[in-house]
């Protein structure tokens, strides 16, 4: 996707980080890079939504490393204050 969006074929790049998740419906890594892609197509809403369920997963799998939550919660401010 990064090449996608590199090339300015966004809506592509949004596709695929939508198969990601299609492949990892557990991985908070792929709802956060779907996050990312919204925020640099101005979809803040969307984005914000994505952040907050890699956030979820995040807290379910009981990740403790603090660096993550608070990106991801650094990340949701940012989309929020955007909308």
């Amino acid at each position: 996707s990064d090449a996608q969006f590199l090339h300015q074929r966004n809506s592509q790049a949004i596709d695929t980080l939508k198969a990601f998740i299609t492949s990892y419906p557990e991985s908070s890594f792929a709802y956060s890079s779907l996050g990312r892609g919204y925020m640099s197509t101005k979809q803040f809403s969307l984005a914000k939504h994505n952040f907050e369920h890699a956030l979820k997963i995040v807290k379910q799998k009981n990740v403790t490393d603090p660096s993550v939550t608070d990106f991801l919660q650094d990340m949701i401010a940012a989309a929020k204050n955007q909308m």
